[in-house]
């Protein structure tokens, strides 16, 4: 859950990114937690099961032109941005559980 609550900034600030011409993409970004072998994770991303099937085209290729503020490689720009202060929401979320002030 403290996880999940670190990257939920970044989450929309990667569904702020992504082009929007229909819709369809936004529409299928998720943020879950799930679990792999016993395991708690947390799982990120767009168009699960390769619906709408033209993501990853979307996100890859960088010459296309997108409408400001989207862009290509809007879920990796969004975690790249984030990457230092989804550390620090992650410690301060830990130090609320154990009771102390981050």
């Amino acid at each position: 859950d403290i996880i999940l609550e670190a990257l939920e900034l970044t989450f929309e600030k990667a569904k702020y990114y992504t082009p929007k011409d229909t819709r369809a993409l936004v529409e299928s970004a998720y943020l879950e937690s799930t679990s792999f072998r016993g395991r708690p994770r947390v799982e990120m991303g767009f168009a699960r099961g390769g619906s709408p099937n033209y993501a990853m085209y979307v996100h890859e290729i960088e010459k296309y032109r997108h409408a400001s503020p989207t862009k290509a490689k809007f879920l990796e720009s969004a975690m790249k941005e984030d990457l230092g202060v989804i550390r620090d929401r992650i410690a301060s979320g830990y130090a609320r559980l154990m009771g102390s002030v981050a």
